[in-house]
């Protein structure tokens, strides 16, 4: 039977049901509501100074190892150019890993846009951010 030719009774039923049962998980709306709550203000605080502190670690070091890189305002990701010398962001990455035993991901796999960039996350503990930019200096100095 086509939708629109049921009794209007019967749309106006299927519209409230598909409102009222169909929509965001409430998981997900109780996880939101908790974020926004007033409560979470010191919390969201502290993770953004975490993040900062990171992020400017990262951009710091990566400079200081010759890398050209823009602070980012509002991501948990450094993004910074790939080495000359390599025909793509993948197989920077591959080499780093390989010869650095470094994860970071090639830019490419997040589209065109990507490709000729890797991404760094601040995910990872302060030393171990800095270990990997100590990898990545002294892998750029051999």
């Amino acid at each position: 039977m086509d939708h629109n030719a049921r009794p209007v009774a019967l749309r106006t039923n299927w519209r409230l049901k598909t409102n009222i049962d169909s929509g965001v998980f409430e998981a997900v709306q109780i996880a939101a509501i908790t974020a926004l709550s007033p409560d979470m203000d010191q919390e969201l605080a502290s993770m953004n100074e975490l993040y900062k502190r990171r992020r400017d670690l990262v951009c710091d070091a990566l400079r200081k190892i010759g890398v050209e890189v823009r602070v980012p305002h509002g991501t948990i990701y450094i993004w910074a150019p790939i080495p000359e010398g390599f025909d793509s962001s993948a197989a920077y990455c591959e080499h780093v890993l390989e010869q650095a035993a470094v994860v970071i991901s090639p830019g490419s796999i997040y589209g065109p846009a990507g490709e000729g960039w890797f991404r760094i996350s601040l995910t990872t503990p302060d030393d171990r951010l800095l270990e990997a930019v100590e990898r990545l200096g002294a892998l750029a100095g051999s």
